[in-house]
């Protein structure tokens, strides 16, 4: 079963940002935070307050020291929304977003949780991180569920169907958050490439109201290099060597149902799925189903074992270049496996459907296509 980092999301970024050096930035505003926390033990009363940047960075822009009924105010400089963090102690931290309005923080220690008061920006992240915490707790009952069960396919449709329903909360939330920062983190946990209409009008709202941040703009451009490849759009052009060394084209196959199928020997989700490949690709091919693999191998001779091992008849094309393939890079691949499903004209239908959901999709594609003739 595939892992959720939904209450992951902003301890990912800061997992990053505790393994960057650290530098001192200033900004032309000042907004002042305060607040009533734990009283400080031992001889560290340090509040920190990090500016959190695209790639992770950590970047210190304010110090204070807190008294002994742990009661501090820092004055941070910030020219425009963005997302902070503030270490407490150096033994506690959590994240917040300023945009102009002075907050006040306290600890709620019965609670063992921090509540920041005076920005809206703020309930939608104390909000945001609430859905996560009990969404988390569903998954790790769904995963001992999983361990136990022996009709694991029926944990793992369980599973699926949680997912559509965590997506679909996202964009509720999504909706609501509207432009602000809080959906950097919301649109990090969405398929941009297969949500790319819902996604696109939030981007831009995001734009607009958080002018030059960086997290805003990685989004941005996130969108802008899905659209190529979102649903409803034609294909890019594949043209690699098949293990013969033969080129072969994806448009070659134009006339028949395509599935890209993107992914490599040593993936082991990838070859998990392939028995499920083969039985539905003997079912519809003689009805005008094809597969068009892509393997991000870096060894031949793996991928070739791989070909022949897990029985995969269908056309295989690949350059050997890993994650820098020319093909995951024009598709903006980054996990794999991933799949997508092509109509006869070869314009995208659908993305990373897999067992039971590609079954029911080619299921109602032919059915539909035996109706019409």
């Amino acid at each position: 079963m595939k892992k959720l980092h939904l209450f992951a999301l902003i301890l990912g970024i800061l997992a990053v940002a505790c393994n960057t050096q650290k530098k001192e930035v200033t900004y032309p505003t000042t907004t002042t935070i305060s607040g009533t926390l734990e009283a400080p033990k031992g001889d560290n009363a340090e509040v920190i307050i990090y500016a959190i940047g695209a790639s992770g960075s950590r970047d210190e822009v304010a110090k204070a020291t807190a008294d002994e009924n742990g009661k501090f105010t820092a004055d941070v400089k910030v020219d425009a929304p963005s997302i902070f963090l503030a270490n407490i102690y150096n033994t506690n931290q959590f994240p917040f977003i300023l945009a102009g309005e002075e907050l006040t923080f306290k600890y709620d220690q019965e609670k063992s949780k921090y509540d920041i008061s005076g920005s809206k920006d703020n309930d939608l992240l104390e909000e945001l991180q609430e859905m996560s915490a009990k969404e988390n707790e569903q998954v790790m009952a769904l995963r001992e569920e999983y361990m136990q069960a022996e009709d694991k396919a029926a944990v793992e449709a369980k599973f699926e169907d949680f997912q559509k329903t965590v997506t679909e909360k996202r964009k509720e939330f999504a909706k609501k958050a509207g432009g602000s920062l809080v959906n950097v983190l919301v649109l990090q946990q969405i398929d941009l490439d297969s949500e790319y209409a819902f996604a696109e009008p939030i981007v831009k709202q995001m734009q607009e109201e958080n002018p030059g941040n960086e997290m805003v703009d990685q989004i941005a451009k996130r969108l802008s290099s899905s659209k190529q490849t979102a649903v409803g759009e034609m294909a890019p052009e594949i043209k690699l060597a098949t293990p013969e060394g033969k080129e072969v084209a994806l448009s070659s196959l134009r006339g028949q149902v395509v599935m890209i199928d993107f992914w490599a020997s040593w993936c082991g989700p990838c070859r998990a799925e392939n028995p499920n490949v083969v039985k539905l690709y003997d079912k519809y091919h003689d009805q005008g189903f094809e597969i068009f693999g892509v393997s991000l191998d870096r060894k031949k001779e793996d991928w070739v074992q791989a070909i022949e091992k897990d029985k995969l008849t269908w056309p295989q094309v690949s350059d050997l270049k890993f994650w820098q393939s020319e093909a995951a890079k024009a598709y903006n691949i980054t996990a794999i496996p991933a799949t997508l499903l092509l109509d006869k004209e070869g314009k995208i239908i659908a993305k990373n459907l897999r067992g039971k959901a590609l079954e029911d999709k080619l299921a109602e594609i032919f059915s539909t296509e035996e109706g019409s003739m």
